[in-house]
């Protein structure tokens, strides 16, 4: 997909014929729809989860952001996608950790604190990947 764009990969971002970035949309999206329920179970039920469910909706927006910013291969771009993913890292660590602290294994927070956890992972290792010399 990147491969086509007419301006081609800039700057550290993957270069063509690297899925990193197209993999790394796709646990974001993962992400946003697993924080998506989490949120909504947690804010349509116990009071108490109020926090889980506020920071699983801010999670949800910043994968979905940094996905849909993923998409869009300019060079101008990259700076921002760099700082988007590294805030994904950030929101993603902080909503598995609130999740964590009463999801049982099979509910949504559950399924929300993993889905995090990888998804924060892969940032990570994606940023590690692009700011290393080629």
């Amino acid at each position: 997909m990147y491969a086509e764009h007419p301006e081609g990969a800039t700057g550290r971002a993957p270069e063509a014929g690297d899925d990193s970035l197209e993999r790394l949309i796709a646990v974001c999206l993962a992400c946003a729809a697993r924080c998506g329920a989490c949120a909504d179970a947690c804010l349509a039920g116990d009071d108490r989860l109020g926090r889980c469910g506020r920071l699983a909706l801010d999670c949800a927006a910043i994968c979905r952001a940094t996905a849909l910013s993923g998409r869009w291969r300019t060079e101008a771009s990259q700076a921002m996608l760099t700082a988007l993913i590294a805030t994904c890292a950030a929101a993603c660590r902080a909503c598995a950790e609130e999740c964590g602290r009463h999801a049982d294994a099979s509910d949504p927070c559950a399924h929300g604190a993993a889905a995090c956890r990888v998804c924060e992972e892969e940032c990570r290792a994606a940023l590690a990947r692009w700011r290393a010399p080629h």
